[in-house]
């Protein structure tokens, strides 16, 4: 099924015009297509947002600990060397 598109013009700063124009080169995306991304984003249910919240601060965490063993081991290692 083909989408029914209406054509707006409107004016917005040019700083933000900016960053429109460098998120839609980074998401290989015209600037139409990354405001109607962007618009359609904003029009999710709230739960859906913070999931994705909740999704990167436990990804963050799981690396956080990550981290952690690998110094520990590091430091076991050389403490296994030493005796």
């Amino acid at each position: 099924m083909a989408r029914e598109y209406s054509q707006v013009n409107f004016r917005i700063p040019t700083k933000l015009k900016e960053k429109i124009e460098e998120s839609a080169s980074t998401n290989e995306r015209s600037i139409t297509a990354e405001l109607v991304a962007r618009l359609e984003q904003s029009f999710e249910p709230e739960i859906q947002v913070h999931e994705t919240l909740e999704f990167k601060l436990m990804m963050q965490s799981y690396l956080d600990q990550a981290e952690q063993i690998k110094e520990l081991k590091t430091m076991l290692e050389q403490l296994l060397k030493k005796g």
